[in-house]
């Protein structure tokens, strides 16, 4: 029950950013592509690396 009365609380604090989010349809679609290529190098490079 501690866990829903803190995220309650969250949300009270972030309700006009999360309401903004939801109004002007923010998303991170637009980074999230980029973050992947960077987590497939990043893998890449320690997999070819010497140990």
């Amino acid at each position: 029950m501690p866990a829903f009365v803190e995220l309650a609380g969250k949300i009270k604090r972030h309700y006009g950013a999360i309401l903004n989010a939801n109004i002007e349809e923010l998303s991170n679609r637009l980074i999230e592509p980029t973050n992947t290529k960077t987590r497939l190098i990043i893998r890449r490079a320690s997999a070819s690396s010497p140990p």
